[in-house]
């Protein structure tokens, strides 16, 4: 790449950092998100000149005078209605970069003051939900486990999901009540269910993901353990349990496969004299195929510099 197009183009991406700092400021969102769209720096500068130009134009019309602490994420999801883009329960509204400004008006201009309380109200019970099973003292999960919503899961199910599950994490703690009820209606003690502990420093994700992507508890090559936003809590308890030796192997062969990315990211940009490597957000590729790519971007360097010696 020719030394001119390395700084037009750093060159454009401070442009639209700065355009996406004016329209986050203008509007009082907590945070512009367009990195999922693939665009170009140009392109994105403009999509969001465009959006601070609407405020400058309809501002009067809005219901709140800021729209924090909503996100606002840029999406090309088109199947959505007005009200299913303001998400009170994840904090995100969403805009599609393709329409015109009219139709971003009729979505900014649906966000009311009930939506900032109704959002401020699942925030908080969401927020005070976690704690409560981070912090569990029954055991019906492990120690060292955080929940997380996975890609597939909408907030609003992820938000219902880690409800379900403390208002039986309060179930186990009360003093009146010691059983744990199956599907079957059975009841076992509490006493008897037996949930793994470790003393080791691994932290073992669970995510939960939409119940049309995951029915069941399984590991990750990168030891999370999936389950599903439709289980109950005693399926997701006991799958959980079930699941979380494999998990631990998984996690620690993830880290040390993580350690040797690390490696090769500063090997490759010594080589090549790169500022800096990252792997692109929200992205799919596995670790496996960062460390394959790594190493054969070393081989090309070899490569390149056996054919300069001879």
């Amino acid at each position: 790449m020719d030394p001119s197009d390395v700084v037009s183009a750093k060159s454009q991406r401070l442009d639209a950092s700065a355009a996406a700092l004016v329209a986050r400021r203008t509007y009082g969102f907590q945070s512009i998100d367009g990195t999922r769209m693939g665009w170009s720096s140009p392109s994105l500068t403009k999509l969001l000149q465009t959006l601070t130009s609407l405020h400058d134009d309809h501002s009067h019309t809005f219901c709140v005078s800021s729209f924090y602490p909503f996100r606002l994420l840029f999406s090309p999801e088109d199947s959505m209605t007005v009200s299913e883009r303001i998400d009170v329960f994840g904090g995100t509204i969403c805009l599609n970069p393709t329409w015109t400004p009219t139709q971003w008006l009729d979505v900014l201009q649906a966000v009311t003051p009930a939506s900032m309380d109704a959002l401020s109200r699942n925030q908080t019970v969401l927020s005070r939900g976690l704690e409560t099973l981070h912090s569990d003292t029954t055991g019906w999960l492990p120690n060292n486990t955080r929940i997380i919503r996975g890609y597939s899961c909408s907030s609003a199910e992820y938000h219902g999901c880690v409800l379900r599950m403390v208002s039986y994490t309060n179930l186990l703690e009360s003093d009146d009540v010691g059983l744990i009820r199956n599907r079957d209606t059975h009841v076992v003690p509490v006493a008897n269910v037996t949930t793994p502990t470790t003393t080791e420093d691994i932290t073992i994700p669970i995510v939960i993901e939409s119940p049309q992507s995951c029915r069941r508890a399984v590991v990750t090559a990168q030891g999370s353990i999936r389950i599903g936003s439709g289980m109950d809590a005693h399926d997701i308890g006991s799958g959980v349990a079930q699941r979380y030796p494999q998990a631990i192997t998984a996690k620690r062969d993830e880290t040390r496969k993580l350690d040797q990315v690390s490696v090769g990211f500063a090997s490759v940009q010594n080589r090549f004299r790169l500022e800096r490597i990252r792997k692109m957000e929200h992205s799919i590729v596995t670790t496996d195929q960062i460390r394959d790519c790594l190493d054969r971007l070393l081989e090309l360097g070899d490569i390149h510099e056996h054919e300069h010696e001879h």
